[in-house]
């Protein structure tokens, strides 16, 4: 379910960026990160017909609520900006 809720958030003009981990010493616990242009279009997606299975997973699945945090962007990106591939000069952080 939040495979599926990824790639057709993904395909959203609207979505900058979706992505689903879950914990390695804890694989029962799953995270969803997402950047939408707005919490309006976050709103329209949930209420869509491809929200389904994810809703329903924390309607009737998970054995404790989502806990939902939003965070304002203090830089927002554009969806090119998120996808575009690092640089030399750049240093990311490493495990």
């Amino acid at each position: 379910a939040l495979n599926d809720y990824v790639i057709h958030a993904l395909i959203r003009q609207d979505n900058i960026m979706a992505e689903a981990y879950f914990e390695e010493e804890h694989p029962e616990i799953l995270w969803l990160f997402e950047r939408w242009d707005n919490r309006n279009a976050l709103n329209r997606f949930g209420k869509e017909a491809q929200s389904e299975g994810i809703n329903t997973l924390a309607d009737k699945t998970l054995t404790k609520p989502i806990e939902v945090l939003y965070i304002n962007d203090l830089e927002p990106l554009s969806k090119q900006d998120w996808r575009k591939a690092a640089q030399k000069t750049d240093n990311p952080i490493k495990k």
